[in-house]
């Protein structure tokens, strides 16, 4: 009996490679949906005729309705495990998919961009869930990094899959194509993820879930955790959504080449998501010292980018803002999730996913009208990097006023800190 509870046990422990496997898998999929608008975008301003205004509210769709999803889906993940919400998620995102192959316009593309949203909405938080109940401490954050890794490298692969297909086929058969593909990635994630042996076991929670988000963002560690997240992930979707066509018109380039610049930022975030994930495992970094770093860094490599001389130079740069403003994401989920016991994880990961969701909806339209209104995208990238050195301004006072709670600059910040 010992030695078939042995093997059993030995089988649980090797099937985690299976289980990262597939949700790498999953997400490197699903990207093609969330992250494709980064890459189409460029080419529905000249066929579709949209704004970046219009191209900013398509984004802000897909993500307000997150903000309601990840709230929700939460607990669901914790009572009923990752294998089946993630499968249903996928069908709905090869659905939307579906629909812009037949959009014409704003309006289709708009309802297109909610039924993304809703389906969007578990393959984050589940991915992230099944990552921390197979993997044990010491290799966990290098297995969400891997996992992580797969939505700027499916950003890359969008950059590379939607110019090709609609430059040789049109933009109808490039959507059919792109939801074939989710609905694939769907059917392999039904048949090969199996959810982890307590995945189904916690108890439902007894309060409503709006109370349970009002409940965590009253915990100081959380609510911190929390916004540095919304800072960092609104910045990541702004750039993933618009770099392409602030190197296009700020350095005059052609539409290939700004494509290609967001291509070289997507990989440099792959593998910023798998070397700050494992650095992060370290105990002397630690998993907040990485996501800083980030938040410090990232604002450099903008605020670079917009002063240098085009050419090679934008390039480099754009390495350098991929690696770091998408690096951070990995570390920041493996901080979040162990910050508090195992039977709330998946309701922790979507309340500060929802909390991330509303500066993801409300940066990207507020940088598209910025754009309009001004006739170019640098004077938005600018604030984007104020925003971001203000996020790193108030961690800083908020870490000096935990360490000297009689400071003066306690008033400011008390009940922040953590």
């Amino acid at each position: 009996m010992e030695t078939s509870r042995g093997e059993s046990k030995l089988k649980r422990h090797d099937y985690r490679w299976w289980i990262l496997g597939v949700s790498t898998l999953t997400q490197l999929i699903a990207a093609l949906a969330s992250q494709g608008i980064g890459a189409w975008s460029v080419y529905a301003q000249d066929t579709l005729h949209l704004s970046a205004r219009q191209i900013g509210s398509l984004a802000m769709l897909l993500n307000v309705v997150q903000i309601f999803g990840l709230v929700l889906i939460g607990g669901v993940l914790d009572r009923r495990g990752e294998r089946m919400p993630v499968f249903i998620g996928m069908l709905v995102l090869g659905l939307s998919m579906a629909l812009f192959s037949v959009s014409a316009g704003f309006g289709v593309l708009a309802v297109a961009m909610l039924l993304m949203g809703v389906g969007y909405s578990p393959i984050q938080p589940g991915g992230s869930k099944a990552i921390y109940s197979w993997f044990p401490a010491q290799e966990r954050g290098l297995a969400m990094g891997i996992r992580q890794a797969a939505l700027p490298l499916g950003g890359a692969c969008a950059a590379i899959f939607f110019p090709t297909l609609i430059s040789q086929v049109g933009w109808a058969p490039a959507m059919a194509a792109a939801a074939a593909t989710i609905a694939v990635g769907g059917l392999i994630h039904l048949a090969v993820f199996r959810n982890a042996p307590r995945a189904e076991v916690s108890p439902p929670p007894a309060v409503s879930v709006w109370r349970s988000l009002a409940g965590h963002f009253q915990d100081p560690v959380f609510r911190r955790i929390a916004l540095i997240g919304a800072a960092l992930a609104a910045a990541q979707t702004t750039i993933s959504i618009f770099w392409a066509i602030f190197v296009r018109h700020h350095f005059e380039v052609t539409a290939s080449m700004a494509v290609w610049s967001l291509f070289i930022v997507q990989i440099s975030g792959a593998l910023g998501r798998v070397a700050l994930s494992a650095l992060s495992d370290h105990s002397w970094w630690g998993r907040r010292r990485v996501v800083i770093l980030c938040l410090a860094l990232t604002p450099l490599a903008l605020l670079a980018t917009v002063f240098s001389y085009g050419g090679l130079s934008v390039l480099l740069c754009s390495a350098f803002a991929g690696f770091f403003c998408f690096g951070w994401y990995g570390p920041w989920v493996v901080w979040l999730s162990e910050s508090v016991g195992r039977e709330k994880v998946g309701e922790v990961i979507g309340a500060a996913m929802a909390i991330s969701q509303i500066g993801i909806a409300t940066v990207p339209l507020l940088f598209g009208l910025a754009a309009d209104a001004v006739g170019t995208p640098m004077m938005p990238l600018l604030c984007l990097v104020a925003m971001l050195g203000a996020a790193l301004l108030w961690d800083w006072i908020s870490q000096l006023r935990a360490r000297h709670p009689d400071s003066a600059l306690a008033l400011p910040v008390r009940g922040m800190a953590q």
